[in-house]
């Protein structure tokens, strides 16, 4: 017969599978550390978003993914300068404006505490911005690395 338990350690919740004797840890770190930037982000965008993303793929990485880091920015050429076009997040309602952004993905998915929940690399920026941005990847971090 299985048993099934619940503890916290910190910030970490784990569950506990009792079953003849086996013992299995599964650590949900990810999904903490998740909801703790969210709630702390709920009214405006308080972290360093390359600081959260390398933070994001580092519990990938943990879990034996191979998590990618992307940055976006809106860049036109206008003769000879390069303008750096505003990034309004769509839940903060023009209250934060960045030129650029970083975000982790892994798997198909965006992580960004910034949304509800992992949202599909493809609907990404429209999710998050209202638009469509390129991605640009900066970094792939397999578990070796």
């Amino acid at each position: 017969m299985t048993s099934l338990s619940s503890f916290t350690v910190g910030t970490g919740r784990y569950l506990q599978f009792d079953d003849n004797d086996s013992l299995f840890t599964v650590m949900s770190r990810l999904a903490d550390y998740m909801a703790e930037k969210r709630a702390a982000m709920a009214e405006s965008y308080s972290g360093n978003c390359l600081r959260i993303a390398l933070e994001v793929a580092g519990l990938l990485r943990s879990e034996g993914k191979a998590p990618v880091v992307y940055t976006l920015s809106r860049v036109e050429k206008r003769g000879e300068d390069l303008f750096y076009g505003p990034l309004s997040p769509l839940r903060y309602r023009g209250k934060v404006t960045w030129t650029r952004h970083y975000v982790c993905c892994c798997d198909g998915q965006a992580f960004d505490p910034m949304l509800p929940e992992p949202t599909p690399v493809e609907g990404y920026t429209r999710a998050a911005f209202g638009i469509d941005i390129p991605l640009e990847v900066i970094g792939v971090l397999s578990a070796e690395s």
